[in-house]
C-alpha cells in the first residue's frame, strides 16, 4: 500500500516489528508468555474462589457452576467484539494503518457498551433457567443470591474484554496482562473474607470490585498508547468499522454461543443421573481445574491470531502460515503434558475440593478422562484462532456446532438420560468430541492453507474528521 500522511511505514513500532518481522520462533515465545501467564493466573483466581466457595458445602459449589453456565453465554458475547477486534486491529497494524486501527477502538467500545448492558436481559429469566438446570430449592437460591451480584461485574469486565483485545491487536501482550495480575490478585484478596463475612453474596460483590480496578487500569493505559483516541470519537458511529466488525464477529459469536448453549445442556443432562448433586459440583470443580490445561490453549491461540492476522495484513501469507503451525506445535506440547500431570494425580486433586469420596470420585475421573483429549483440544484451540486471524471466522464456528451438537449432545443424553449410564461415559463422550473438533480444525486449515495467497485484510473506512 502506499504511504499514508497519518501513518508513515517509518511509524513502525515494536509490537509491530516482533509479529511480522522478528524469527517465528521468538515471535510466538515473546507473544505467548505474557498472555499465558494471564490465562494461568486467571485459572487460578477461579480455583481461588471455588476453592473459598466450597467450604459452603456441595449446594453453593453446585450454584456458582450453574451462574458459571450462564456467565459462559455472557462471555460469548463478548467474545464476539473481542475476537473480531483482534482480528481487524491486528491486521490494520499490520498494514501500517494507525489511522484504521484507531477507528476500531471506537466501535469496538460502543459495541463492549452495549453488550455489557445487555447482560441483564438473564435476571427476569432466571427461574426458567434454573428449572431447565433442574436445581434443587436450595442450590437455586444460592444461584440467585450469586447471580445478582454477578451481574454488576457485566459492564467492566465486557468493556475491559474490548480493550485488552485492542492491545493484542497490536501485540501488547504486557498492559493485558497486568490487568489480569490486578483483577485476580485483587480477587483471592477480598474473596476470602467476603466469603466468611457474606457468603455468596460476598463472593460476588469481591469479583465485581476486582473488575473494576482491572477497567479502570486498562483505562489509563489507552490514554499512553498508540490507540488512544479523543473522547469526542467515541460519540461517532463508523459503519464501515461496525460492519467489518460484525462480519468478523458475528460467526464467532455462534459458535461460542453454540459452546456456551452445549454446556449448559450438557450441566442439565448430566442433573439426570441418580445424584445430581454430585454430577453438578463434580463438572464444576473439574471444568475449573481443566483450565489449567486450556487455558494455554487460550494463550496460543491468541497469539496465533495476531501472528497471521498482522501477517496478512502486511502481505506475509508465508509467515502467517508458519506461525500457525508453530503456535499449534508448542500448544501441543504444554498441554499434554499438563494432560499427563491430571491423569496421574487425578485423585490428590480432586481431593483438594471435597471432603465427599463419591464427589472425589467424580472429579477423579473427569480428569483422567479428559486428560486424553488435551493434544487434540490444543490443536482445535490454536489453530481455530489462526483461522480468526485470518479472518475466517465461520469455520471455527461451524466446527464447534457440529463437535457439540451433532457428535456430543445427542450421544450424552442417550447415555445419561435414556440408557442411565454412570457419569464417566458422559466424561468419554467428552474427550471424544474435544478430539472430533481438532481433528476437524486441523483439516480445514490445511485446505485453506493451500489457497493462503486468497487471505486479504478486510476493509474499512478512515473515521471522518
Amino acid at each position: 500500500m502506499e504511504d499514508h500522511p497519518d501513518h508513515p511505514r517509518s511509524d513502525r513500532n515494536a509490537h509491530q516489528s516482533l509479529a511480522v518481522g522478528a524469527p517465528i520462533g521468538r515471535a510466538v515465545g515473546l507473544l505467548t508468555v505474557p498472555t499465558l501467564i494471564a490465562q494461568v493466573v486467571q485459572t487460578f483466581g477461579w480455583l481461588g474462589e471455588i476453592y473459598f466457595v466450597s467450604g459452603l458445602g456441595d449446594e453453593a459449589t453446585a450454584a456458582v457452576g450453574a451462574v458459571g453456565q450462564l456467565g459462559m453465554f455472557l462471555m460469548a458475547l463478548m467474545m464476539m467484539v473481542s475476537t473480531s477486534t483482534t482480528t481487524l486491529t491486528a491486521q490494520r497494524w499490520g498494514a501500517d494503518d494507525k489511522v484504521g486501527a484507531q477507528a476500531v477502538v471506537a466501535a469496538a467500545l460502543q459495541q463492549a457498551l452495549l453488550v455489557g448492558l445487555l447482560v441483564w436481559i438473564i435476571w427476569p429469566v432466571r427461574h426458567w433457567l434454573w428449572a431447565f438446570f433442574r436445581l434443587s430449592e436450595t442450590v437455586a437460591h444460592n444461584a440467585d443470591v450469586y447471580l445478582l451480584a454477578s451481574l454488576f461485574a457485566g459492564l467492566p469486565l465486557s468493556l475491559s474484554f474490548a480493550y485488552m483485545a485492542l492491545f493484542r491487536g497490536i501485540g501488547d501482550m504486557v498492559s493485558p496482562l497486568i490487568s489480569v495480575l490486578l483483577a485476580v490478585g485483587s480477587h483471592l484478596l477480598l474473596v476470602f473474607p467476603f466469603v466468611h463475612l457474606w457468603g455468596l453474596w460476598g463472593a460476588g460483590a469481591a469479583l465485581c470490585l476486582s473488575r473494576l480496578l482491572s477497567l479502570l487500569f486498562l483505562l489509563l493505559r489507552l490514554r499512553t498508547s498508540p490507540l488512544s483516541v479523543p473522547l469526542g470519537s467515541l460519540r461517532t458511529v463508523d459503519r464501515s468499522v461496525h460492519a467489518a466488525l460484525l462480519q468478523l464477529g458475528l460467526p464467532a459469536a455462534i459458535g461460542s454461543l453454540s459452546m456456551t448453549l452445549a454446556g449448559a445442556v450438557y450441566y442439565a443432562i448430566i442433573s439426570r443421573v441418580p445424584d445430581p448433586v454430585v454430577a453438578q459440583a463434580a463438572l464444576t470443580t473439574g471444568m475449573r481445574v481443566e483450565a489449567l490445561a486450556f487455558m494455554p490453549g487460550i494463550a496460543f491461540a491468541i497469539t496465533a491470531q495476531t501472528l497471521v492476522g498482522q501477517n496478512v495484513g502486511a502481505g506475509q501469507w508465508e509467515r502467517a502460515r508458519q506461525a500457525a503451525w508453530q503456535a499449534t506445535g508448542y500448544a501441543v506440547g504444554v498441554m499434554s503434558a499438563i494432560g499427563a500431570i491430571f491423569f496421574i494425580f487425578s485423585e490428590p486433586i480432586a481431593n483438594l475440593f471435597t471432603n465427599h469420596p463419591p464427589t472425589a470420585a467424580a472429579i477423579a475421573s473427569y480428569l483422567r478422562i479428559n486428560a486424553l483429549s488435551e493434544p487434540f483440544l490444543a490443536v482445535a484451540m490454536s489453530l481455530g484462532g489462526a483461522l480468526r486471524g485470518a479472518g475466517d471466522t465461520f469455520s471455527p464456528a461451524l466446527i464447534s456446532v457440529f463437535s457439540l451438537w451433532i457428535a456430543r449432545m445427542p450421544a450424552t443424553y442417550w447415555l445419561c438420560a435414556v440408557a442411565k449410564k454412570d457419569l464417566p461415559f458422559a466424561w468419554w463422550v467428552m474427550a471424544l468430541s474435544t478430539a472430533l473438533s481438532g481433528v476437524l480444525t486441523a483439516a480445514v486449515f490445511q485446505a485453506k492453507d493451500k489457497k493462503a495467497r486468497g487471505w486479504r485484510p478486510l476493509p474499512i473506512g478512515h473515521p471522518q474528521s
